[in-house]
């Protein structure tokens, strides 16, 4: 029996507006929703730490964009084609990397009293 697939999202990173951009691929539900864009903007701005645009398509394919203005303006521009779309794959280890360091437990010392 072969493991479930890992978790996973699609998404592009490229530079626009002078930053490096996280573009998330989302349902169109999320951006319908604006409580729902914002928690995912922040959940995807906590872990790579760089401007967040979520980006969901119409029934015909358009593409519509939730993020910073003067990134989403610029994206909008670009040819949908052109963006180079790929598919990541969350990690447990990610997690793991943000573990505040614990200090070692005190070695215990064994000693006879005369």
């Amino acid at each position: 029996m072969s493991p479930p697939p890992l978790p996973s999202f699609v998404a592009a990173r490229l530079p626009l507006a002078g930053e490096r951009v996280l573009i998330v691929a989302v349902a169109r539900w999320v951006l319908d929703d604006p409580a729902a864009s914002h928690l995912y903007v922040q959940a995807f701005q906590r872990y790579f730490r760089r401007p967040i645009v979520l980006m969901a398509q119409d029934p015909l394919l358009v593409p519509t964009y939730f993020g910073p203005g003067p990134v989403v303006r610029e994206l909008s521009r670009l040819p949908f084609e052109l963006i180079p779309w790929r598919r990541f794959v969350y990690r447990q280890d990610l997690a793991q990397r943000w573990w505040l360091p614990v200090p070692a437990p005190p070695s215990l010392v064994c000693t006879t009293e005369p």
